[in-house]
């Protein structure tokens, strides 16, 4: 009887799936859309690269949601993982950067810091081995809400 009841739990522990950590997610809204943003950059990554300020006038974060909307990957990063961009924008992108706050470009498209897919409001990639900041730019649209989950 030992030998069954002791069978009857190790099946159960066994279908029953491990729980899944919870997505690391940043939701946000931007206000306008900067076409540059895909070749220059725009103005949330110009003044305020990875959430500082290059300008010690323009206090840290004042452009945040502007044209972009930065976020931090926790400690480590999130090498590899999914990150699946959503938005009500008509062409929304993400860009990487390193913990220097370079730039890290997308080897299948040279010169582009993009996720993938160009003109579209959803886009899903890879988050690159480097990556320790990431910012949601919006190519086209305004009041653009966001929500970028990775797993």
């Amino acid at each position: 009887m030992k030998r069954l009841a002791f069978c009857a739990l190790l099946l159960a522990a066994i279908a029953v799936p491990a729980q899944a950590e919870d997505p690391f997610t940043v939701s946000g809204t931007i206000t306008a859309m900067n076409p540059a943003s895909t070749r220059l950059g725009g103005v949330t990554e110009i003044v305020s690269p990875c959430g500082g300020s290059v300008d010690p006038e323009i206090p840290d974060g004042a452009t945040q949601g502007l044209d972009g909307f930065w976020f931090a990957l926790p400690d480590g990063g999130l090498p590899g993982q999914t990150a699946t961009l959503t938005s009500n924008g008509i062409d929304v992108d993400v860009w990487w950067y390193d913990a220097g706050c370079s730039g890290i470009f997308a080897a299948a498209t040279p010169g582009s810091r993009d996720m993938v897919t160009p003109l579209t409001a959803n886009e899903k990639g890879r988050v690159p081995d480097a990556a320790q900041y990431g910012i949601v730019d919006v190519v086209a649209g305004f009041n653009t809400a966001f929500t970028i989950s990775i797993s």
